[in-house]
């Protein structure tokens, strides 16, 4: 995943709303996280879904998972 830099990939959720399409469409090619703020703080984060993909499998492989054990 793409390194965050604060003065492109961070914006308040009203601008975001203003323009999703275009911010849909800037994350989709350049691969970059968007967060995305509310009332100043950090309310999400868009990823495209290759970047999403990626770090599932990351996940995956890190913390494998365990299936559930019955009595």
């Amino acid at each position: 995943m793409k390194n965050i830099t604060v003065s492109q990939d961070i914006i308040p959720l009203g601008e975001f709303k203003s323009g999703i399409s275009k911010y849909l469409k800037s994350v989709q090619r350049s691969g970059q996280p968007l967060v995305i703020t509310q009332n100043g703080r950090p309310a999400g984060v868009l990823l495209a879904p290759a970047e999403y993909d990626e770090l599932i499998k990351r996940r995956s492989i890190v913390e494998p998972e365990v299936p559930d054990l019955k009595l």
